[in-house]
């Protein structure tokens, strides 16, 4: 049995061949770890709570899932707009910091 279609062209050519268990759960794993470059208000939010509260901009880059360099540069681009102090709710400040310290073990 043979894998040519009447017009000579094998399904591989045209990539429905399935994709091995391997590479799939890898594309899976690429797909759901990739964000977009925008950072929304509630991660800069995110992002002035921790640095008040005194995380390290890697503490906070492993609770938002982001690259540890984006949250450095986010923190120094707002601390040179003088908005690095403009925080939230105090509720909402406690709350977001025990997260953090939740998501480093502490």
């Amino acid at each position: 049995m043979s894998c040519e279609s009447p017009e000579g062209i094998r399904p591989s050519h045209i990539g429905l061949t399935p994709q091995k268990p391997y590479r799939r759960a890898a594309n899976l794993r690429k797909e759901a770890m990739a964000k977009a470059k925008y950072i929304s208000d509630f991660e800069r939010d995110v992002m002035r709570i921790g640095n008040a509260k005194g995380y390290k901009a890697p503490q906070i880059a492993r609770f938002l899932r982001r690259g540890k360099m984006v949250v450095y540069n986010h923190i120094k681009a707002m601390d040179e707009a003088g908005t690095l102090d403009d925080l939230p709710l105090c509720f909402v400040v406690d709350e977001i910091a025990a997260a953090i310290g939740k998501a480093n073990g502490q």
